[in-house]
């Protein structure tokens, strides 16, 4: 009987102590998107001025100031590519405009 006793108690508290953690076996199975940590945030300083305007609609469509400023950047975002864009192609425009008037001035010499 006390043989069985010690390995009873032998049992319980091997069951009853943490197990050593080792390294891990491999890498971990990602789980759909995984978040990375600061790469998503911006520190952005801006005038007073603006500041007091994106408030101002924040305050009047009952926003907060950060969603505010999610739906100015998502909407700013293509109006901006588009605006270079259209600087680039005027600017291609003019440049060629400029040659084309240089090749003629030497054709009138």
């Amino acid at each position: 009987m006390e043989k069985n006793l010690a390995e009873v108690e032998k049992r319980v508290s091997d069951a009853h102590q943490r197990p050593e953690l080792g390294p891990p076996s491999g890498p971990a199975p990602k789980t759909g998107k995984e978040k990375a940590r600061g790469e998503h945030c911006l520190n952005v300083y801006v005038s007073y001025e603006l500041k007091c305007r994106l408030t101002a609609l924040a305050e009047k469509y009952d926003l907060s100031l950060a969603d505010v400023i999610r739906q100015v950047i998502k909407a700013g975002i293509p109006v901006f590519e588009s605006l270079t864009a259209s600087q680039e192609e005027l600017l291609s425009g003019f440049v060629q405009l400029l040659r084309k008037g240089r090749s003629m001035g030497e054709l009138k010499k």
